[in-house]
């Protein structure tokens, strides 16, 4: 099947600098400190990202916001990825994540597969939501293991044809509107005047305006309406709400820190984290900042969750980009947890 791809440097030919040690364009997710991304590019022709990954979480690329895949609300793509393992029935993932304009995430869609260890292609078809104006691709190991990415392609399946989007994402339409007035006059030759005698009655009332007796339209310059006043003569004024974003992550802990999904906050008006611990072991967790999403500091007391517990987390300060961290409280027990992240924008 024959479609465009929409991915930026899909099979990892170009570099993030001139001296750049990781393919343009793309980002790592997940993982831990022990956890190794290796960008491998011959001199000529297309390159790989190889990820070892010595433990049982996840562990990935993500493509740059800056860079994403740009969709429409209610339209069908294809997922298609070059995939190696470095033996059989090694678990990848493959994830599409969903944002609205403003860029927060409106959801996602999630596969698995079981990888060979030749060269061999893995493909799934999705349905965009409402709403959606972007999309994120994400690939990676579900578990400990070697996987080589070879290309990444995301092209649309229906409609065929690109359309133009207005700023929600929706089919755009051109206004129509009814001409009232000939712009440039016409002049017209005739051979003779034409003579008419024209009768009409006119009744004219004009003086100053009385708020008693009159009353006034006030239009605005684009709806046509006029404005309404209740009883009292109070303009009618309708008062926006915020919008609400959710996302959730399943994780299992290690022994060392892993960070959770990092997300955008330079426009969220308030957010916050709720972790449950739903294994059997206890886990430390803390609100993690970052300036870039590279570079991370911690924000708030270290927090201890027990099994069954929940616990909210806020953070105190503000930067560009907000994540939990979280690691098992003992080595070697390791535990799985739920994590929301909910804000208002």
């Amino acid at each position: 099947m024959d479609c465009q791809n929409e991915v930026y440097n899909a099979n990892f030919i170009n570099g993030n600098g001139p001296d750049g040690t990781f393919p343009d364009g793309w980002l790592t997710v997940g993982g831990d400190e022990n956890t190794q991304w290796l960008w491998q590019k011959p001199p000529s022709g297309a390159g790989q990202v190889k990820i070892v990954n010595p433990n049982n979480i996840k562990a990935g690329i993500i493509q740059e916001q800056s860079v994403h895949v740009p969709i429409g609300e209610k339209q069908r793509w294809l997922l298609k990825l070059s995939l190696t393992a470095d033996q059989p029935g090694r678990l990848a993932y493959i994830r599409i994540n969903y944002r609205n304009p403003a860029g927060f995430p409106l959801g996602f869609a999630e596969f698995f597969h079981k990888i060979k260890p030749e060269q061999a292609g893995y493909q799934e078809v999705v349905f965009t939501p409402c709403g959606a104006t972007a999309a994120l691709v994400e690939v990676g190991l579900a578990s400990a293991g070697i996987l080589f990415i070879h290309e990444v392609v995301c092209c649309r399946l229906y409609p065929v044809k690109k359309i133009r989007l207005d700023e929600k994402g929706r089919i755009f339409v051109k206004n129509v509107e009814t001409i009232n007035e000939i712009v440039k006059p016409v002049r017209v030759k005739m051979d003779a005047p034409i003579q008419a005698n024209i009768k009409a009655c006119i009744e004219a009332d004009i003086r100053n305006l009385n708020y008693q007796k009159d009353s006034i339209r006030v239009y605005g310059s684009q709806a046509g309406v006029p404005l309404q006043t209740n009883p009292a003569g109070q303009a009618q004024v309708e008062i926006a709400g915020n919008s609400f974003i959710s996302d959730i992550k399943t994780v299992v802990t290690g022994d060392t820190l892993v960070y959770a999904a990092s997300y955008d906050v330079s426009r969220i008006k308030v957010y916050s984290y709720a972790v449950l611990n739903t294994g059997t072991k206890p886990a430390a967790l803390r609100v993690y900042i970052s300036p870039n999403g590279v570079n991370w500091v911690a924000d708030g007391p270290e927090l201890i969750l027990t099994p069954g517990k929940m616990e909210l987390l806020v953070a105190k300060y503000f930067l560009h980009y907000s994540s939990v961290g979280f690691w098992s409280l003992n080595k070697g027990e390791l535990t799985g947890l739920t994590i929301w992240f909910q804000g208002q924008c």
